[in-house]
């Protein structure tokens, strides 16, 4: 342990006062400092020590040549900023590079006493070149978080095909995504097999066979019914529609099949008009049993959905 330090400290040791490692030493000091402090006092520390430690890297950049200098300094003060405005790190990122790019700037536009003069005609070429550049990688990184939020507010479009995109390629990272249809319809199973369940037998018929031949509108049923479960509220949601179509059960004489579709009326790709990723069904078998109804439903699964629709009530 005493060699590490010793080691340490001949690292960070100032050969002068007036040196890159002074400012490393403080930065050090300061933090160590902080450790021991508590509430304002440890804030107060440890924001010093940060900013002794970012002059000193920037410092030995400059001595050093670093070619990478202007973004490690451009970045201490984007996370100082962090840390004492509590800006947003997106609006930070993207003041990142064209950061970088005006430090990098400064040695051809300042003399060393602080005069300001033009850069020369070679010099304007390269710092033309790297100021854009800086500005077309910010623009890249907007449209990321552009395309984030879009992800965040339409998770759906996770399932879709952008093959035929020219921007945006999809990595695959882990499992396959599902399609949110399946959650949506698998949180309504509980709702269903409750309201559904243990009605008058030949009430629930008639209302069955009003479901007959196409799908019918169920919101009446869902919107409630989601409201109570744990459905998160995205705007997506307004392009959700479940539909319902009635019909005579393969398994029971006796009984009806219904059949709850979840279909995606939002946008989506060409590839996705022909392979329909995103809608789903779920089959529940209605029959009677002692003149009430009795419900069973199975999980739900991916399908192509027709689309198709006729507004009937709901039974109350």
């Amino acid at each position: 342990m005493a060699k590490f330090f010793g080691f340490l400290f001949k690292l960070v040791k100032p050969p002068q006062f007036n040196s890159w490692q002074t400012f490393t030493a403080l930065a050090v000091f300061f933090f160590i400092s902080a450790i021991a402090a508590n509430d304002f006092l440890r804030e107060v520390l440890a924001f010093t020590s940060f900013i002794c430690l970012g002059i000193g890297v920037t410092w030995a950049g400059l001595e050093q040549s670093w070619v990478i200098t202007p973004w490690l300094t451009s970045a201490f003060i984007c996370l100082f900023l962090r840390g004492l405005l509590n800006i947003s790190p997106q609006i930070l990122l993207l003041g990142w590079l064209p950061g970088a790019a005006c430090l990098a700037i400064i040695p051809h536009c300042v003399r060393s006493d602080f005069s300001w003069h033009p850069p020369n005609l070679a010099s304007r070429r390269y710092l033309t070149i790297l100021f854009t550049s800086q500005l077309l990688l910010t623009c890249w990184l907007e449209f990321f978080f552009v395309v984030q939020g879009w992800i965040m507010a339409y998770p759906s479009l996770l399932v879709d095909d952008f093959s035929q995109s020219l921007f945006v390629r999809q990595v695959q990272m882990g499992t396959e995504p599902l399609p949110r249809s399946i959650q949506l319809l698998n949180l309504l199973r509980p709702a269903i097999e409750l309201e559904l369940g243990n009605k008058d037998w030949p009430t629930m018929e008639r209302w069955l066979q009003q479901l007959y031949t196409v799908p019918h509108s169920m919101d009446d049923f869902v919107k409630p019914a989601l409201a109570r479960s744990t459905w998160a509220t995205l705007p997506e949601n307004e392009f959700w529609q479940v539909t319902a179509i009635a019909s005579p059960s393969p398994d029971r004489p006796d009984g009806y099949q219904l059949r709850w579709i979840a279909q995606w009326t939002g946008p989506r790709s060409p590839a996705a008009e022909e392979n329909n990723p995103y809608d789903s069904d779920l089959l529940c078998t209605l029959y009677p049993e002692n003149q009430a109804s009795y419900v069973e439903c199975n999980e739900a699964r991916q399908i192509n959905a027709p689309t198709s629709e006729d507004l009937t009530p709901f039974l109350e």
